[in-house]
């Protein structure tokens, strides 16, 4: 424990007062004690001369005959008995003990005692003296239980005084030591306070002795430090503020790989994300990835320039582009080095949705194209079924071969008509619409295939702000694509969630609709490729659906994104453009 100067001077002359003060004390109370034994055994001793004295007395009269000798021993011990009750005892050699009290423990020389003698034990003084005409052992006991009271009391006086004394002294030593320490400790907490930051301290400087010249000499010194940390206030502020304004990551370590430096934006990118491959595979920490690269930088010199990685923030995925350098003194050495990231996630998105948007217009025209070069054989041979189904009519087994053809020139018919309406969907016809009424729209016409399959139905609006500037019929197709994809992945049951929310940032306004289920899912490997005509893992789909659901959700200037694990469940979330709809403008919307 830490000790302050105050304390250590008031000690060591509390130390000086009390000690004397209690070796004295203990001196005198050993004295005291002493002199009041002593006093106590020569009263004693008078007390069993006296009773000698009345003794002889009775032996006198048993020499005159007026008694006998045992009368006299009986009034004598009948006096005894009446004078000094339990602390009187009387021993004869020949009847043994005739009065108990004060009994020796050494009876051994008791005939060869002539004078009074003591024995001491824990508590009490005993007397005794041997009468020799009657052969008796007389002795008297004293408790010495009450000493310590006799000696307060005696002494009463002195100790008051002494207790006065004492107190006085620790007085005057706390009074000097506080003022001896008063000044040192004054320029302790100056110090102390400027260590911590605060420099608006006022130090006394009326002393001329030695702490004096120190206080003139601490002051000079606070007055250059403020001057100087209001300049270094200034330029820290001034980059602070050009750190936290801008949106990249920035991190800087020492040669040690200490970190000296890091902006808000690098701590925001850096929460709670990890970097994965391009399998979703764990690859590790992304700040403990940043930090190897900073290293590794430091170490052997070489920068990184604009590698991209892509990183896990929870269910949602994001890219960064990290760059590294080093810091170098004026003499051109290296002290450290510098990382700078920033979030290419959106740019990221828009250069796949093009690529995704040219990849489809065109395979849109190449299927524009076959579906025009198809159509007008299947024309000509269903004309052709028709005519030969009607000259069999009573040949069963031709005309079931004539039908079943019919049915396959129908359906591929219907195909095509799908990659048509894929290829040159009709133009979106646009309106202010409430989302929520094409979902109960889409969930009317699903209801039936909802209870066959033993599916619950979970929906949740949570913005009162539904309205979209959408086309009401591309958006149900949109609507129950999904919502027919959701219910052939939950075969054997499942819950379909349907969210309604909205989002905004500094650049889009959307109303966001998520559709979740808890089906199979998709293979990682499948979720790049599920907006793609002709691709499908259900043996009797076209592979069209989801293209359609894209192209119908792009022409209405929307979005949509997809999340999925196997066997867990499968979330399409299609943002819609929003507006905030004034009540005459929604009035004429549904009109």
């Amino acid at each position: 424990m830490r000790i302050d100067i105050e304390n250590k001077i008031l000690i060591p002359f509390l130390l000086l007062i009390i000690i004397p003060t209690l070796m004295v004390g203990g001196v005198f109370y050993w004295n005291s004690n002493k002199l009041l034994i002593e006093s106590q055994k020569n009263n004693m001793a008078n007390d069993l001369t006296h009773v000698v004295h009345y003794l002889d007395n009775f032996a006198l009269e048993v020499e005159e005959g007026n008694l006998s000798q045992e009368q006299a021993q009986n009034q004598a011990l009948k006096y005894l008995t009446k004078s000094r009750k339990e602390t009187i005892m009387v021993y004869d050699q020949k009847k043994g003990l005739l009065l108990t009290g004060a009994e020796p423990q050494d009876r051994s020389n008791w005939t060869a005692q002539t004078s009074v003698w003591f024995e001491n034990n824990e508590s009490k003084i005993n007397a005794y003296i041997h009468y020799p005409k009657w052969d008796w052992v007389i002795g008297i006991s004293y408790d010495t239980k009450g000493f310590a009271y006799e000696l307060l009391e005696m002494q009463k006086y002195t100790l008051l005084i002494a207790l006065i004394g004492i107190i006085v002294a620790v007085e005057l030593s706390i009074l000097l030591a506080h003022n001896i320490s008063r000044p040192i400790k004054n320029l302790a907490e100056v110090c102390d306070q400027i260590a911590q930051g605060n420099l608006e301290n006022k130090m006394s400087l009326e002393r001329t002795d030695e702490i004096g010249v120190l206080s003139r000499a601490l002051h000079n010194m606070l007055e250059r430090l403020k001057e100087n940390s209001k300049k270094l206030e200034a330029m820290k502020k001034s980059n602070e503020d050009i750190l936290r304004c801008i949106d990249i990551g920035i991190i800087a370590v020492n040669k040690e790989g200490g970190i000296i430096g890091i902006n808000q934006a690098a701590n925001n990118l850096m929460d709670n994300n990890y970097v994965v491959d391009e399998n979703d595979q764990y690859v590790g920490e992304l700040s403990t990835l940043l930090m190897e690269n900073l290293h590794r930088t430091v170490t052997t010199e070489q920068p990184v320039h604009n590698i991209e990685w892509k990183i896990k923030d929870g269910q949602s995925t994001r890219y960064l582009v990290v760059t590294t350098g080093l810091l170098r003194s004026e003499d051109g050495g290296s002290n450290g080095a510098i990382c700078s990231f920033s979030d290419i996630t959106q740019r990221k998105k828009v250069e796949e949705r093009i690529e995704r948007i040219n990849r489809l217009v065109s395979l849109g025209e190449l299927a524009a194209g076959m579906a025009h070069e198809i159509r007008n054989p299947l024309a000509g041979m269903k004309t052709s079924s028709q005519v030969l189904l009607n000259r069999l009519k009573d040949q069963t087994s031709n005309k079931n071969l004539i039908e079943g053809v019919l049915f396959e020139i129908d359906r591929l018919n219907m195909l095509i008509a799908d990659l048509l309406n894929f290829a040159h969907p009709r133009p979106a016809d646009r309106t202010y619409v409430n989302v929520v009424e094409i979902i109960k729209k889409a969930l009317e016409l699903t209801e039936n295939e909802l209870e066959k399959h033993n599916i619950k139905l979970e929906v949740s609006v949570e913005t009162k702000d539904t309205m979209a500037y959408i086309d009401r019929n591309q958006m149900e197709q949109v609507f129950l694509n999904i919502i027919i994809n959701a219910v052939k992945a939950m075969k054997a049951g499942g819950k379909l969630s349907i969210k309604v929310y909205k989002k905004e940032d500094s650049m889009f306004r959307k109303l966001k609709v998520a559709f979740s289920d808890t089906g199979v899912g998709i293979e990682h490997e499948n979720i790049s490729r599920i907006f793609d005509p002709f691709f499908t893992t259900d043996p009797g789909g076209t592979g069209l659906g989801l293209s359609v659901v894209h192209k119908l959700v792009t022409a209405n200037e929307g979005d949509i994104e997809v999340t999925s694990k196997v066997n867990q469940g499968t979330t399409f979330i299609i943002g819609l453009p929003w507006e905030e709809v004034h009540p005459l403008e929604e009035e004429n919307s549904h009109h």
